[in-house]
């Protein structure tokens, strides 16, 4: 083989993997394109909700805790104790699905459930 035959060859070669190259590079752009403009749209769709609810986020009087929050634990402790006594210690369950604070606080008062409560066959 002469020495121009593996030039050419080359040269076919080289030419091959830049146009390989060059299309890949235009798909990449094209790409980036594409995800800039959905960052776009996700920007300003972010941007509008968070100042629609920004009133709502920064007003404390939008969302006030309720009365029950300001009852004592010890008090509610004894409301629950009456509850259970008179549902049912099955009942317990319900006290620790109403939110975080009464969970928190039946799990931490072992009064309310380390007692077994029995009923004989009748």
């Amino acid at each position: 083989m002469s020495q121009s035959n593996i030039r050419s060859r080359y040269k076919k070669a080289l030419k091959s993997s830049v146009e390989a190259k060059l299309a890949e590079l235009e798909s990449q752009g094209a790409l980036i394109q594409d995800l800039e403009q959905q960052l776009s749209t996700a920007r300003t769709t972010y941007n509008a909700l968070k100042n629609e609810l920004t009133p709502y986020l920064n007003d404390s009087s939008v969302i006030k805790p309720g009365p029950i929050t300001c009852i004592p634990r010890e008090l509610l402790v004894e409301m629950f104790k009456l509850y259970l006594g008179a549902a049912g210690h099955q009942c317990i369950r319900t006290l620790l699905l109403i939110c975080r604070q009464w969970h928190h606080l039946v799990a931490d008062t072992p009064s309310l459930w380390t007692t077994i409560h029995v009923k004989p066959p009748s």
